[in-house]
């Protein structure tokens, strides 16, 4: 092996979605002179060369965040769908980067850390509390608490997002992947 530099590999997981690969993210409850948190989101994947491809559309009362917010971007060739969802009442949001499937992706992008840095800018921009890998299921709508919660939580998703330490020594059925530094969540995936 005289010469030869070691690298590390471009993808280093493979993750089984077919149509497209979402995350969700959990949001904070807003207050009454918060900006929208879609509107923040933007502004940070655009800083990673994501440029919308059409105007962003609101549904809501007309004032304050909107209940549905969704916008379409290209970001490395990439068709992108950035959507926020709000309780009318007030109550904590939710926020879904869809992008093309796991293998599609790796022949669009320069790498795997090209993809965990945009989930990562979009979590941090949103202050997203927790949030998951999914694969049509829908996000739990409340924090799980304890170790059992977080297990039932892996069990119906292709991966977890959590802050470390949240869900103690680990559940059984998922393995620390990766640390995303910006938003202080962690990747776990079964």
């Amino acid at each position: 092996m005289t010469g030869e530099v070691a690298t590390q590999p471009r993808w280093r997981v493979h993750l089984p979605t077919a149509d497209q690969t979402c995350v969700r993210l959990a949001l904070p409850r807003l207050g009454e002179r918060d900006p929208w948190p879609l509107a923040r989101v933007l502004a940070e994947l655009a800083s990673l060369g994501g440029r919308p491809t059409e105007r962003t559309r609101a549904l809501g009362s007309g004032r304050g965040t909107p209940v549905i917010a969704s916008s379409e971007l290209r970001w490395h060739g990439c068709p992108l769908a950035v959507e926020s969802f709000h309780d009318v009442g007030g109550g904590a949001g939710e926020l879904a980067i869809s992008a093309p499937s796991w293998d599609e992706l790796t022949a669009l992008l320069p790498g795997e850390d090209a993809y965990w840095e945009l989930i990562d800018t979009a979590a941090m921009a949103a202050g997203a509390r927790y949030g998951a890998v999914v694969d049509g299921e829908p996000l739990e709508t409340e924090e799980p608490a304890g170790v059992a919660a977080w297990e039932e939580m892996v069990r119906r998703h292709l991966g977890v997002l959590a802050r470390p330490g949240s869900f103690g020594a680990g559940p059984a059925l998922a393995a620390p992947y990766r640390e995303l530094p910006l938003s202080g969540l962690a990747v776990l995936l079964r």
